[in-house]
């Protein structure tokens, strides 16, 4: 699965790294890898989704009691500015959509991969999101994806921080 991610974002770069380049919103991004890994997958007869917030029927959601606003303080995008400000009091989760998904929906029994995506920093939120979405159902884990990937671009050149079991491994 891993090498599945790597060859579908070598492809992104060789045929799309205009998207990064000028700056397009990470979503294109997403969706553009995202129709790579699919020709990966097309045999599994898995879906890949961007952006899908379902879990199940219901919406994924993120306790966000463990993060510590200090790190979300570099990177300040959209959801870190909510840890940064959050009064986890009134709001202890958090709905969310990863950036990518390869799965099955509506059942948790093919959970394979979930992605996050950056254009060009590192995010404390999203690798919250992974490792919620990868820790594993007997460890009180919600979601039980088998791995989870951080990317992010740095002067077009893909950095990758991978998720098994809800911790990062190298």
């Amino acid at each position: 699965m891993q090498e599945k991610v790597i060859q579908a974002v070598k492809l992104f770069v060789e045929n799309d790294s205009e998207l990064v380049e000028k700056a397009a919103h990470e979503q294109s991004i997403s969706h553009r890898i995202g129709v790579y890994l699919e020709s990966f997958f097309e045999s599994e007869k898995l879906n890949i989704d961007c952006e899908y917030n379902k879990h199940l029927d219901e919406p994924k959601k993120i306790d966000l009691y463990d993060l510590d606003p200090r790190l979300c303080e570099k990177c300040k995008c959209d959801s870190c500015k909510f840890v940064i400000k959050g009064n986890f009091n009134e709001i202890p989760e958090r709905g969310f959509r990863p950036d990518i998904l390869v799965h099955k929906r509506g059942v948790d029994d093919n959970n394979l991969i979930a992605i996050e995506i950056k254009k060009g920093k590192q995010c404390p939120f999203d690798d919250a999101k992974l490792k919620a979405l990868t820790k594993p159902f007997d460890e009180a884990g919600e979601y039980g994806y088998k791995i989870g990937v951080f990317i992010w671009f740095i002067e077009n050149i893909p950095h990758y921080k991978w998720f098994v079991g809800g911790v990062e491994v190298e």
